[in-house]
């Protein structure tokens, strides 16, 4: 992918997210700073289990600090997990309204992006 292309890409995707995020929480999909900090703390201990922990450590190696790495995923995540919270209510609310035999193509229609609700 050219640079133009991974520009375009990359506007669209955080066009999207932040469309998501703004529906969550006019959904009243929100989390506390408790929930991130915990989230955050699991998936730190999964790093540290990976067979490819190196390669994250090669990420937090980028910031100054690990705490600034962990900082700026606080950010990341401050947004992702309200995403996550209504994107699986929407998942399960498509379920109940669809049958198992429902196509991908049903559920992007559904939320305007694929995810994989079984």
């Amino acid at each position: 992918m050219g640079e133009a292309s991974a520009k375009k890409e990359a506007v669209k995707y955080m066009a999207e997210r932040e469309a998501l995020y703004q529906e969550a929480l006019a959904q009243g999909f929100t989390v506390t700073d408790e929930e991130v900090w915990d989230y955050l703390d699991t998936l730190n201990e999964t790093i540290n289990q990976a067979d490819n922990k190196e390669d994250a450590l090669k990420i937090m190696e980028q910031f100054a600090t690990e705490q600034d790495y962990w900082d700026f995923e606080f950010l990341v995540y401050q947004k992702n997990l309200p995403i996550q919270k209504y994107v699986q209510h929407k998942c399960q609310e498509f379920m109940l309204t669809t049958s198992l035999e429902a196509s991908d193509e049903a559920w992007r229609q559904h939320l305007f992006f694929q995810r994989d609700c079984r």
